[in-house]
């Protein structure tokens, strides 16, 4: 981790995210269970929802080159 004024950045993709081993597996059977009782999608692939991010973060990381995201809670 490296901090930049009031930021603080992950260098390895996988901190930023922490999704590995149990946690990643907690993580994707509490998104399945939102889907089931909230969502409309039941073939949602809860795992690409990590993956996806990762894999973007992985290959900034690897150029490099930095990646930025957004969350906005409601």
């Amino acid at each position: 981790m490296s901090t930049i004024g009031t930021w603080t950045v992950s260098l390895i993709p996988e901190t930023t995210l922490d999704v590995r081993g149990i946690r990643r597996a907690a993580v994707i059977t509490g998104i399945k269970q939102w889907m089931n009782d909230f969502g409309d999608s039941p073939d949602f692939d809860a795992g690409e929802l990590l993956d996806a991010p990762l894999t973007i973060l992985r290959r900034a990381h690897a150029e490099g080159a930095g990646a930025a995201g957004l969350v906005a809670w409601y």
